[in-house]
């Protein structure tokens, strides 16, 4: 069996307010997981407070479409096993 990653989800949490520019929140670090093969979807704090319900369904979705979607072949990370270790 073949593992992947399915799905990045960007939060508006610590990490994304204490980004020192907008270009480093909205790009880079999106560019830089899209380059990889990742599907990433953002998750906004006001949006999960509002509509919890709403967004599951939507993470939902994408991790369904990405589900049904054939590896990116060539791609770090499409076709790794996710190994976790306690060392």
């Amino acid at each position: 069996m073949i593992h992947r990653y399915l799905l990045g989800i960007e939060t508006d949490g610590q990490a994304f307010a204490s980004a020192h520019t907008a270009r480093d929140r909205e790009r880079l670090r999106r560019q830089v997981l899209e380059d990889l093969g990742w599907k990433v979807m953002r998750v906004y704090l006001l949006d999960w407070l509002h509509d919890r319900a709403g967004e599951l369904l939507r993470i939902q979705a994408a991790l369904e479409e990405r589900r049904s979607s054939p590896p990116k072949s060539g791609l770090p990370g499409a076709n790794e096993e996710l190994r976790l270790g306690v060392t």
